[in-house]
Formats: structure tokens, sequence, C-alpha cells
């Protein structure tokens, strides 16, 4: 398998270094780059990560991560050219954002994890869920395993093909919720998969992350 990005070919890895529910995490050709290639592709997966490549919610030609965003860079295909999962840039050395959050596990990483780090590092969670709602995407499933903070505060979020997209032809939700960052008034719907979020949706999650 491999990805074209601005006309480069990137090939895969043979063997994933993580795995998840839907997927699973690859190395590739080049150290800036991993892939995501799923399980069972769809042709809805595809539709909507065409649209998040096409217009990425931070400026054209940033491929890294300094907007605060592992965002999807171009498709990974097989060797007949069907889709099969995404590029993304690859996050630096990071820890997960719940280690901040559980203060035993933030206590395992020691003095350079101030009041004044924390601080900075909420301030950048709230950056980063912003530029996503300046340009009409919403959150959706959000919890403090989705998102890396640097030695530095500085916030990526991750997993981002689950994030709620609107487009001229329809709504890809976000089919996915986390116990506690749920605002209350959806706390009792039972198909999140047609359900249509909001930006304000997201506030509660992202206020209950800057309590953490």
């Amino acid at each position: 398998m491999k990805a074209v990005l601005n006309a480069v070919s990137i090939p895969l890895r043979e063997t994933p270094f993580a795995k998840g529910g839907e997927g699973m995490l690859y190395e590739t050709g080049e150290p800036d780059f991993v892939a995501k290639v799923y399980r069972q592709p769809s042709r809805e997966k595809a539709e909507k990560l065409s649209w998040m490549i096409q217009y990425p919610p931070h400026g054209p030609g940033d491929l890294g991560t300094s907007s605060g965003l592992a965002w999807p860079l171009a498709f990974v295909v097989d060797g007949r050219g069907c889709f099969r999962g995404y590029l993304m840039p690859r996050v630096g050395e990071a820890t997960i954002l719940h280690n901040l959050c559980v203060p035993r596990a933030r206590a395992l990483m020691g003095e350079s994890i101030s009041w004044r780090y924390l601080h900075a590092a909420a301030a950048n969670y709230v950056r980063s869920v912003a530029r996503l709602h300046e340009r009409g995407y919403v959150l959706g499933d959000i919890r403090t395993d989705n998102a890396m903070a640097d030695s530095r505060a500085r916030i990526t979020l991750i997993d981002l093909d689950s994030i709620q997209v609107s487009t001229p032809r329809g709504v890809f939700t976000c089919p996915v919720v986390s116990e506690g960052f749920t605002p209350p008034e959806l706390v009792r719907k039972t198909d999140f998969r047609t359900l249509v979020r909001t930006p304000i949706h997201d506030l509660f999650g992202v206020g209950v992350v800057v309590y953490y």
C-alpha cells in the first residue's frame, strides 16, 4: 500500500506499529508521516476524508502539526488503487493528554509539569478546537486520549477522521461519544449516527478537559 502526496509516492511499512478499533497505524517511507489503514474501508469514509483533505482548517502547504491538528493529508490505496485509509503527519515526542488530566499520572511526569505548563496546555487545547470550529467542523467525540501534548505544552488533536464534517451534499456525523464529556442534553440520545451537533455541544467537553 502507498499514499501519494504532492505527486510523491510514500510507501507503507509491512507491519503495523499500533492497532485500534477501526484500523491499524503504519510507519511510512517518510519519517514525518504515518498512515491509518481501515479494517473495513467504506465509500462514506472515502467521501468524508476527501472533503477534509480538500478543505483543511489551516493554511495551504502546512503539512505538519503546527496547526494543532493531525489532519488527513492524502488517501492510502492498495495495489489496485482502491481506498484503504489515509496519510497524516506524525506527532513528535509527546504524551497523551490523559496523562496531564489524572493527578497520579501527572505526578509521575516530574517537576516539568508545572501549573504554568498546565494552563498553557489548556489554552492551546482550546485554540486547536477553535480552529476546527472556525472552518465549520465539529469535534464531536471529546476525550482526553484524542490529543497529545509535547514538552512545550503544544497540543495536537488526533483521530480526526471521526469528527463531524458538513458539506454542501450533507453532513458526515460523528457516530461516537465519550462518557463524562457529553453535554447533558445529549446524554439520553441513542443514535449519534443521525445527530447533527453544533460547536456549542463541543464546548461542554472542552470545559471538562480544561477543568481536568
